[in-house]
């Protein structure tokens, strides 16, 4: 033979000789699983894994489910590794960690590589891995995985089943192929007295095999109950204890941030309310809130104290007459500040100026002397939402409480909102332990939203503010006539002044009561549209309730604009890849 012709055959040769080690693959020459079933409902499974090594390695690893979805929560299994050896029962190194809701059982090491055939010897014992449905055990296994990136030449499974059942007592059913095959082509099954047998061949990258086998009704017992309620608080944790540590978070912070500088004591009775409240602050303090009635008593207080009287009209109808409340202005404004004829603006508070403002001052900055309640609701001009935050500012500026009331409200609402609203995106997710981390938020945000109106909290000059608003509250409720008789004889005004009080302690018809057949001056901030009125502090009471409700309405309406992890049966759905078990592998 010439030269010439030797040379591209020798080329050949060493080229092929060159690429050969590369062009051959790993592979799982066979996977054999036992499974022993015991009475107990837990299985002890030892699977034989004869890799088969093309190149240098250092051994396999071996990944397993442990964690599943199930009813969107996590359902874990209790996994409990034994032993790792080869086929002379001789001890092998592995290292085994967790990732993510997979147990990895890295087998081999590093300083020494392996090639040929090698056996891998893994035995381990499970709980919780059989489904009851019904009362009835069912074991749902995937023998191989689906995940190992080479071919599976041979794959059997032999399950020995509980002790005195056999396998005539039992229903079967195996899937072979790709995730989510309900097809059982190629499968071989067997059964011989209590055990079973299942083998496929040739299984490709990414297929799998797996089993499903229905056991008789009480062949097997339930895991005990406290097994099973322990299992529950570590899958549903974030359901239990999320709102558990919120509850505890949020009730240190409220005895640290959401309690009064002292606590309340007894309660004695006086006549006078605290000379620094006005009623809407009393209003306050009382109940750390800015109601409607607070917001009312601006105007009957303003009318008390001379800015304003309250004229009641007769409005005509085709059913009658109607009644309407005109305010009247007696005071002077100048550069944006107002003035009254005898009282300096000093004695007026922010939220007063802005109440007299919002009702005499139209929109395109024009003074008005008089104002309809009718003509309030249709201009909008009332500002409640302002109203309340000044009167709020204004206690916490003076020390009355720690911070403002409606302030702390409003953050832990937001936050128990955001909470609320946060388990929507959790859900839509997908996340696994999804719906207790769903439940464990929502309960949380309730707990804000709960715990909201207890946090806003009052200094010891607010607490004490309190326990004489509380005292006042006590004497309006007694309301002893010859008491009430001492006290009108000394300020005939006593019944006019104090009124807008009694109307934030909602005590209003009390105190009228209180002054029945007692001579007082008829205040001369309410006019009535009755010639012949004649003043009675019961009458006056009812018609002043007429103008309060005309002006809770105008207030209002002023703002109105502004798999097995899924919990089924293999039987029904089942599929390739279902199951506890699977997984897959590789080597290293």
């Amino acid at each position: 033979m010439k030269l010439s012709n030797l040379l591209p055959l020798a080329l050949c040769v060493s080229f092929s000789a060159f690429f050969a080690p590369c062009c051959l693959a790993d592979q799982i020459d066979a996977m054999d699983v036992s499974i022993d079933a015991a009475k107990d409902s837990s299985l002890h499974v030892v699977e034989k894994i004869y890799a088969n090594f093309s190149q240098p390695r250092h051994g396999i690893f071996r990944v397993m489910p442990v964690k599943y979805s199930r009813y969107g929560a996590n359902y874990a299994v209790d996994f409990r590794l034994n032993s790792v050896v080869d086929e002379n029962k001789q001890k092998v190194p592995y290292q085994v960690s967790k990732q993510g809701t997979d147990v990895n059982i890295k087998i081999g090491t590093a300083d020494k590589e392996v090639t040929g055939r090698r056996t891998y010897v893994i035995d381990y014992n499970l709980h919780r891995a059989l489904n009851f449905f019904n009362k009835k055990p069912e074991i749902y296994w995937n023998v191989t995985g689906d995940q190992w990136p080479y071919a599976i030449q041979e794959a059997s499974l032999t399950l020995k089943l509980p002790k005195g059942v056999t396998s005539a007592d039992v229903q079967t059913k195996s899937f072979r192929g790709p995730r989510g095959t309900d097809s059982s082509i190629g499968m071989i099954e067997k059964k011989v007295g209590n055990e079973l047998f299942f083998k496929a061949l040739n299984l490709q990258p990414g297929t799998g095999m797996t089993v499903v086998v229905g056991l008789p009704q009480g062949s097997v017992s339930p895991p005990p109950i406290g097994s099973e309620i322990g299992w529950f608080l570590v899958d549903w944790w974030p359901a239990i204890f999320l709102p558990a540590l919120t509850f505890l978070g949020l009730y240190a912070t409220w005895r640290h941030l959401g309690t009064d500088e002292e606590p309340t004591g007894a309660i004695g009775v006086d006549w006078q309310p605290p000379k620094e409240l006005s009623p809407a602050e009393m209003g306050v303090i009382v109940d750390e809130r800015a109601d409607l009635n607070d917001i009312i008593s601006i105007i009957i207080d303003l009318a008390a104290r001379g800015y304003l009287k309250i004229v009641e009209i007769d409005k005509p109808g085709f059913w009658g007459s109607s009644k309407d409340f005109q305010l009247e202005r007696i005071f002077s404004f100048d550069k944006d500040r107002v003035f009254s004829k005898n009282i300096s603006d000093v004695d007026l508070k922010a939220f007063e100026r802005q109440m007299l403002q919002s009702i005499f001052r139209s929109a395109t900055g024009r003074i008005d002397d008089f104002v309809n309640l009718s003509s309030l609701k249709q201009e909008a001009a009332i500002n409640l939402a302002l109203l309340k935050k000044q009167l709020y500012d204004s206690m916490a500026d003076k020390g009355w409480f720690r911070a403002n009331p409606e302030g702390a409200r409003t953050t832990y609402k937001s936050i128990g909102g955001a909470l609320i609203i946060i388990p929507f995106f959790i859900f839509t997710s997908g996340l696994m332990n999804g719906i207790p981390l769903v439940l464990g938020t929502l309960f949380s945000g309730i707990l804000f939203l709960l715990f909201a109106g207890a946090m806003p909290a009052r200094t010891l000059e607010g607490v004490r503010l309190r326990r004489q608003s509380l005292a006042f509250a006590r004497f309006v409720d007694k309301a002893e006539k010859q008491r009430i008789k001492i006290l009108a004889d000394k300020d005939p005004t006593i019944f006019g002044r104090l009124l807008p009080y009694a109307l934030v302690l909602g005590a209003a018809d009390r105190w009228a009561s209180a002054f029945e057949g007692i001579a007082v001056t008829a205040p001369t901030w309410y006019v009535s549209s009755d010639p012949a009125y004649m003043f009675n502090p019961h009458t006056f009471v009812r018609d002043m309730g007429s103008g309060v409700d005309s002006m809770g309405t105008a207030v209002q309406t002023s703002n109105q604009t502004s798999s097995v992890g899924s919990g089924g049966s293999g039987f029904s759905g089942g599929s390739s890849g279902g199951g506890f078990g699977g997984g897959g592998g590789g080597s290293w």
